[in-house]
């Protein structure tokens, strides 16, 4: 189903932007569906603002009702009349004593009386230092998990969608740098359908076909009370962090149960396929030390996943080593390599455009580095 609303939806870095613009005048409600990091967002503010700023967290559904969010306090105005004011929570990040910048997490299932005592702070910032910046989170309604706001709440805030990160955002500008495990990677890498949004499979009416509910068994679709566990980035993120944890310490009947309590049953049996690859890829310290010996996987797909473990981890000390290896993988593999190593989103991008023997590869093999042969 395509509305004005879905064509108009930001990426999660244009959310930031938005949000570093305007924030400190009016409040941005990002709006979106569950695990794809809306709450992530207030770390990235961090990376961006530094220490310039006080960072806080608000989770609205901790709070019962206006109690939790501020308390009365006895005070004596300068003529001696005696008076009640009401102190917020620590958790504003007020007694930072600078600006702040405050994620209302969260918001649409706030309890209606947290909703209109947060109002204040949202519209009117009188309590917050200037230039403090305050956003807000909540679900896409369409999920049913409860999220609605008013609509005189609705028409005072900057309210904005947030799609989903597409294949190429995730791996390129997440996993790697996460150290998302390389079977992760390489499956994702292998299945967009993990990227989908539940929105994308309604018709003009919205409602989603028996048809197009079995089209996807990998993600979530509300009503469908069997998908107890399914992938989001979030539970991608908590997949690679079993796999890590367990990988060669337990039998793969526990891996592959533990990730089906992760990303459901459909998604967890198909990665297994991929972690049964593990054993034909060669270990770090190998390429290292025996570069032009180390064993070369089988298969398109497990030289992949070297690929991928590579770009998330590579240094300097042993760039040379990984390309006298690299030169032994299939080329359309080695095209892989320089295609993501040279985008400017990469996060170790200087380590290999720097190396001399990356560039003499580049000059020899420029030809794999165009898009059209990638």
């Amino acid at each position: 189903m395509i509305t004005a609303s879905s064509m108009y939806a930001l990426n999660i870095n244009e959310c930031v932007d938005l949000i570093q613009m305007v924030g400190s005048k009016r409040t941005v409600v990002v709006r979106g569906n569950m695990g794809w990091g809306k709450t992530s967002i207030l770390k990235m503010l961090r990376q961006r603002l530094g220490d310039k700023y006080a960072y806080a967290y608000f989770d609205c559904t901790t709070k019962m009702d206006s109690g939790d969010i501020q308390i009365p306090q006895f005070a004596k105005a300068d003529n001696g009349t005696d008076f009640v004011r009401y102190v917020p929570t620590e958790e504003y990040g007020l007694h930072h004593g600078k600006p702040v910048a405050l994620c209302v997490d969260e918001v649409g299932k706030a309890d209606r009386s947290v909703k209109n005592a947060m109002m204040r702070d949202m519209l009117e910032r009188d309590r917050h230092p200037e230039g403090s910046i305050i956003f807000a989170t909540t679900n896409n309604a369409l999920e049913k998990l409860g999220d609605m706001l008013m609509p005189h709440h609705r028409n005072r805030l900057i309210v904005v969608n947030m799609r989903n990160s597409t294949q190429e955002e995730w791996i390129e500008n997440f996993a790697y740098k996460a150290n998302i495990h390389p079977s992760v990677i390489s499956w994702a890498g292998e299945h967009p359908e993990l990227f989908q949004s539940f929105t994308d499979l309604m018709d003009e009416k919205g409602d989603i076909s028996q048809v197009n509910r079995q089209s996807n068994r990998m993600i979530y679709i509300p009503g469908d009370v069997d998908r107890e566990a399914f992938v989001t980035g979030r539970s991608l993120e908590a997949a690679s962090d079993v796999i890590h944890a367990l990988e060669g310490r337990v039998t793969d009947k526990v891996i592959t149960a533990s990730l089906i309590g992760t990303i459901g049953a459909a998604a967890a049996q198909s990665l297994a396929t991929y972690l049964a690859m593990v054993n034909d890829l060669p270990k770090l310290n190998d390429i290292k030390a025996s570069p032009k010996t180390a064993l070369v996987p089988t298969t398109t797909a497990a030289a992949c996943m070297i690929v991928h473990r590579t770009l998330s981890v590579i240094e300097r000390n042993w760039m040379d080593s990984w390309m006298d290896y690299l030169v032994r993988l299939p080329k359309s593999v080695q095209g892989m390599f320089a295609m993501t190593a040279k985008k400017e989103t990469y996060h170790k991008r200087n380590v290999v455009m720097t190396n001399g023997k990356f560039q003499a590869w580049a000059l020899a093999n420029n030809y794999l580095t165009t898009n059209d042969k990638i």
